[in-house]
C-alpha cells in the first residue's frame, strides 16, 4: 500500500509542476523568442551577452526535467504497488489457509 500511496503521490506532483514548469518555458519564449529555445552554436553564441529570459528558460528547463524523472519514478511505482496488492489479494483468495 505505501508504493501505491507515494507512488501516485510522486506522480500527481511531477504532473502538476511539470505542467507550471511548461508554463514557465513558454513564458520565457514569449519575452526572449523561440531562439531561446536554441542550444548555444559556436563560439559567436556563446559569447553573446546571456539574458534574465535565458536564465529563466534553462532554470525552468531543468526543474521539467527534474520533474519528468518524478514522475515516471511515481507512475512506476504506482504500477508496482498494484500488481504486489493484486498478487496478495489473489494470493488470499486463491490458497487455502491452514
Amino acid at each position: 500500500m505505501a508504493l501505491l500511496l507515494l507512488g501516485s503521490a510522486n506522480w500527481l506532483m511531477g504532473r502538476s509542476k511539470m505542467k507550471e514548469y511548461e508554463a514557465v518555458l513558454q513564458n520565457a519564449i514569449a519575452i526572449d523568442g523561440p531562439s531561446i529555445a536554441e542550444p548555444f552554436r559556436g563560439t559567436a553564441t556563446i559569447l553573446e551577452p546571456a539574458t534574465d529570459a535565458r536564465f529563466l528558460y534553462e532554470s525552468a528547463s531543468i526543474k521539467r526535467d527534474y520533474y519528468r524523472v518524478v514522475k515516471r519514478g511515481g507512475r512506476f511505482l504506482t504500477v508496482l504497488g498494484t500488481i504486489l496488492v493484486l498478487g496478495a489479494m489473489l494470493r488470499r483468495y486463491l490458497v487455502p489457509q491452514r
